[in-house]
């Protein structure tokens, strides 16, 4: 028997080809697809419908690209990006569609603050861990309840501060939210407990200047006055006095980290300085903007960037990486920017805005996606410039105080399971990785 020949068995190669098509712009694609061929028209069918044809026409100047023939373009060139330094704020309309959230343009409440201070340099705004809004007015402290609605009024003024020319120029809650801290114009600074309407400490005197700002930490108390002083007490020791580490020019403005472990503060000619309260040393000076920068925001998700505002002859928003001291972002408002906050839920930065116009004086919800500004939507109920600017305890709510006499509480960041995001696991934020 003849043995047979072995034969290799066939081997068939194949390759499969995966078409790349960033730019593909499939509505225009399908449109062409389906739309007739040329001459077709004159072909009269049993399907033959003018009012298809007006379609056809209509829907082709809607979708169709100039330039661009191709059903299925491989490289279609993509469009300029809009220069950060571009005002965005000359059309209201600019906030795209497609990228806006639904944001209630109303208020949620207006609540009468009148003889409120006309002060750029003061700080009388803040929302406690208590769910419990302070605000200053000349040389009283009231504390609205948010729950209930009830307001408290204090003044912890002696008869000698109320015959001078005493006001209130910055308040504070404490980290617990069951303390006030409050500085005035003459530079006393006192913490009371608003349930029994009692002094707890007065620290002592900063000197004669004013104190424009306050921020707690645990149990130590930041003050910024306008004699370019930072002074950082301890309540535990009130009569130690307190330890000044200084600024240059009159500061204005102050943020704590997220951390505990860096302070921000702002003031005139618009020089920032990072401080670390550990060592108490200013490890970065940054020439943030040409005028007063009041406003600085930490980012709650990246915890080296901070965000700062300039003054009406500055008008732009900036971002900093705080280890390089270098820009990553910028945007340009022509207004005075007069607070910032972050949402970390959102992502997004808010800012409110002063000018001399009325229909000028709003606040602006950025979207921060990888740090580049994108205008969300605009908020306007001020008549003048909304000074004050806080945060409720759960992220969602804003307070905003303005020269005009009122309060507005405006329901910006509701809570949103689709929209919560967890917290950055990123290799530069150091401070919150062992290894």
């Amino acid at each position: 028997m003849a043995a047979g020949k072995l034969s290799s068995p066939k081997v068939s190669t194949y390759d499969r080809f995966i078409p790349y098509r960033p730019h593909l712009n499939v509505d225009v694609a399908h449109a062409r697809v389906m739309s007739p061929p040329s001459g077709a028209r004159n072909c009269q069918s049993p399907w033959y419908d003018e009012r298809l044809l007006i379609y056809s026409d209509v829907l082709g100047g809607i979708l169709d690209t100039p330039g661009h023939k191709q059903v299925l373009p491989i490289f279609q060139q993509s469009p300029e990006a809009t220069s950060p330094t571009t005002p965005l704020f000359d059309d209201p309309k600019s906030c795209s569609r497609k990228t806006r959230r639904r944001v209630a343009s109303s208020p949620k409440n207006i609540l009468d603050m009148p003889k409120i201070r006309n002060d750029f340099y003061t700080n009388v705004l803040d929302w406690g861990q208590s769910n419990k809004i302070a605000v200053a007015l000349e040389q009283t402290t009231y504390i609205w309840d948010v729950e209930s609605k009830i307001c408290k009024k204090i003044n912890v003024a002696s008869e000698e501060e109320e015959a001078s020319l005493y006001f209130v120029s910055a308040v504070c809650w404490d980290n617990e939210g069951h303390l006030v801290a409050t500085g005035d114009n003459k530079g006393h600074l006192k913490v009371f407990d608003p349930e029994t309407e009692k002094i707890i400490q007065n620290i002592g005197v900063n000197g004669n200047a004013t104190i424009s700002v306050l921020r707690w930490r645990t149990h130590e108390l930041y003050t910024g006055n306008r004699n370019g002083g930072v002074i950082q007490y301890d309540t535990r020791c009130p009569n130690l006095g307190g330890r000044r580490l200084g600024h240059g020019q009159d500061v204005c403005g102050m943020a704590m980290s997220h951390n505990s472990h860096h302070v921000v503060t702002g003031g005139n000619g618009g020089l920032v300085r990072l401080w670390d309260l550990r060592t108490h040393q200013c490890f970065r000076t940054i020439k943030a903007h040409s005028a007063c920068a009041k406003a600085l925001a930490w980012c709650p998700w990246r915890s080296s960037v901070i965000a700062t505002g300039g003054g009406a002859q500055d008008g732009y928003i900036r971002l900093w990486q705080i280890h390089t001291g270098e820009m990553i972002g910028e945007v340009s408002t022509n207004s005075q920017i007069c607070g910032l906050l972050w949402s970390q839920e959102y992502q997004e930065l808010a800012s409110s805005h002063g000018s001399v116009t009325p229909e000028n004086n709003d606040i602006v919800l950025w979207r921060m996606s990888r740090f580049q500004f994108e205008p969300q939507t605009r908020l306007q109920q001020h008549l003048a410039r909304p000074l004050h600017m806080a945060l409720s305890p759960n992220g969602t709510t804003i307070a905003s105080a303005g020269v005009d006499e009122m309060m507005c509480i405006w329901e910006c960041f509701p809570e949103n399971r689709d929209h919560l995001r967890r917290q950055s696991s990123s290799t530069l934020a150091l401070d919150q990785m062992i290894r």
